[in-house]
C-alpha cells in the first residue's frame, strides 16, 4: 500500500468538500434572495372577463383601465336585462361581485326592482352603445338604450347611463360606487 496515494486522495476529497460547502452557501445566498423578491414582488395576473376585448390585467389592489371598463359593461348587462324569471339569479351574480362598502345598499335597490318586475310582470333589455373610463374621477360609464316591455308587449325606451368605480381586494376587482343615471352624463357631470 502507498500512504501517500492515499494521503493525496484524502486531501483532494477534503478540498473539494470545501469547494462544495462554498458553493452550498452560494446557492443558499441566491435562494434566500430569490424567496425574499418573490415574497415581496406584487404579481399580476391576466383575467378576461366575457366583454374583454384587449389585454387586461389584475394586481393584488389594483385593474388596468381596459379591465374595469369590461367589468362595468358586464355588471351593466347583466343588471340592464332582467325578467321576472331571471331576476333572482342577476341579484345572486351582482351580490357576489360587489364590495362591502356598497353591498347592503345595492342589493336593497334590486330586491325593489325585482318586486316591481315580478308584480308587474315587465322585462327589462340593456344594449350598451358607449363606455368610457373617466381618468379623474377613476369611473366607469356606460350608455346604453333601455327597453322596458310589459306583459301586452307596450315597450318604452329611454337612454341610461351606468357610473361605476372599482376596488381591487385580493385580485378580484369589485364594484365599489354605482349609480344610474337617465340619459347619457356629460362628462362636465362627472367631476
Amino acid at each position: 500500500m502507498k500512504p501517500d496515494v492515499y494521503r493525496q486522495t484524502w486531501n483532494k476529497a477534503i478540498s473539494s468538500a470545501k469547494h462544495a460547502q462554498f458553493l452550498s452557501y452560494g446557492l443558499l445566498v441566491i435562494v434566500a434572495i430569490l424567496g425574499f423578491t418573490l415574497a415581496s414582488n406584487n404579481q399580476r395576473v391576466v383575467v378576461v372577463p366575457p366583454t374583454l376585448a384587449t389585454e387586461g390585467w389584475v394586481e393584488s389592489n389594483a385593474a388596468s383601465q381596459s379591465m374595469q371598463e369590461a367589468w362595468a359593461e358586464f355588471l351593466a348587462v347583466t343588471i340592464g336585462n332582467v325578467t321576472p324569471r331571471n331576476i333572482d339569479r342577476v341579484m345572486k351574480s351582482i351580490g357576489e361581485n360587489l364590495s362591502p362598502r356598497i353591498y347592503q345598499s345595492v342589493l336593497t335597490r334590486l330586491v325593489e326592482q325585482s318586486k316591481t318586475v315580478k308584480e308587474e310582470q315587465v322585462a327589462i333589455s340593456f344594449e350598451p352603445t358607449n363606455t368610457r373610463f373617466d381618468v379623474d374621477t377613476g369611473k366607469v360609464l356606460v350608455t346604453g338604450q333601455s327597453r322596458i316591455t310589459g306583459t301586452r308587449g307596450a315597450s318604452s325606451e329611454t337612454t341610461q347611463t351606468y357610473e361605476m368605480r372599482f376596488v381591487v381586494s385580493n385580485y378580484r376587482v369589485l364594484l365599489d360606487h354605482f349609480e344610474r343615471f337617465e340619459g347619457s352624463k356629460p362628462a362636465a357631470e362627472e367631476k
